[in-house]
């Protein structure tokens, strides 16, 4: 985790703050990649001069406020797969079509798409169930059942 910090006050010519962290917990573990959306307590630890600052760190008194980290739902965009049948054919006998498949995520980028690992291990589709054998083509299209939407809550994904 990177953060910056500011200060009041003013350090004398010569003073330095020594390395110091920062750090978010969730009240008892620190916050990971892996933790939840939230809002999580930042503390900072360490906070002392420097070793070779012209002043004594008893010459200041060094406090320190608890700051926020905020972490957001995650955009992430999966699609439903095209699918093809022969007019008067059973919706069973649809195969894939145009390089697409069951489940289609979109790509991995800084803000978007599934990471650390994270898999969809399937989604239920359903073809319109106004969709026949006598359905005149280009009709009728593939249905979420709502089953993936409330996988992607924590994701805040699209269908």
């Amino acid at each position: 985790m990177t953060s910056s910090t500011t200060h009041t006050g003013t350090l004398l010519s010569g003073d330095s703050f020594a390395k110091y962290t920062v750090t978010a917990t969730d009240g008892t573990n620190d916050v990971t990649e892996r933790t939840g959306v939230g809002n999580y307590t930042m503390t900072l630890k360490g906070a002392a001069l420097a070793a070779g600052s012209r002043s004594l760190a008893t010459d200041y008194h060094i406090t320190s406020d608890p700051g926020t980290l905020a972490i957001k739902k995650r955009a992430l965009t999966i699609t439903a797969g095209d699918k093809s049948r022969v007019y008067g054919d059973a919706n069973a006998t649809a195969g894939y079509i145009n390089n697409t498949a069951k489940v289609n995520v979109a790509a991995a980028t800084a803000t978007t798409g599934l990471v650390n690992g994270d898999t969809i291990d399937d989604v239920t589709e359903t073809i319109d169930p106004t969709a026949t054998v006598t359905t005149n083509a280009g009709t009728a299209g593939l249905l979420d059942n709502g089953e993936c939407r409330a996988f992607l809550g924590g994701y805040g994904g699209e269908l």
